[in-house]
């Protein structure tokens, strides 16, 4: 309904819209238009955007690289956690969900992941690299949607990275993105079921 929605309006508002939105939803709606009306949209789009969202769409639907969002938390590991809290509190507003903050290091590679709580809680004077956990819960951006599932209920996640074999970090996966693909799978099969 979404995407007819967008198909009908005038290029420049629907490209308005998709800015507006998460990039992970744009990309959803744009991937279920026809291919030349999706980069008509791209186009419109300010580059930016444009550029999240088309990186978005170069992965398959139900995999971790489709369902990620690009909007994460991330900071240089030696960053004090007073230097991480001032500024989450001023340039983190654009950000998904904040429930881990990611060290990376200046190439995007991931370092390391610690839970807001944790940095909460810690000495403000502490580096990030001296709490943060090194051992990382991650998936290729090629990884099935089956796997991305499994990993979130093995772990009890509510995010997960997304991070090439050459350890660079694309992205995140979040615990509603796989609740939303999840539940409709479920209630398709109680369908079939009942009618069997």
């Amino acid at each position: 309904m979404q995407a007819s929605t967008i198909q009908m309006m005038e290029p420049e508002k629907a490209s308005d819209i998709l800015e507006r939105m998460e990039p992970d939803e744009a990309a959803d709606i744009l991937d279920d238009l026809p291919e030349a009306k999706a980069q008509e949209l791209l186009d419109t789009m300010q580059e930016a955007e444009a550029e999240e969202v088309a990186e978005l769409l170069e992965h398959e639907e139900d995999t971790a690289g489709g369902l990620m969002t690009t909007e994460y938390v991330s900071f240089p590991p030696t960053l004090t956690v007073r230097e991480a809290v001032e500024r989450i509190r001023t340039e983190a507003r654009e950000a998904e969900t904040i429930y881990y903050i990611y060290a990376t290091d200046p190439g995007e590679r991931l370092c390391g992941v610690l839970s807001l709580r944790e940095l909460i809680v810690a000495d403000p004077d502490q580096r990030l690299a001296e709490i943060m956990t090194t051992e990382v819960i991650q998936a290729p951006p090629e990884a099935d949607f089956r796997t991305v599932a499994e990993l979130f209920t093995k772990y009890n996640l509510l995010a997960l990275p997304v991070v090439t074999a050459e350890g660079e970090m694309k992205g995140i996966v979040t615990a509603d993105d796989v609740i939303h693909r999840l539940v409709p799978m479920l209630w398709r099969q109680r369908a079939a079921k009942k009618y069997l």
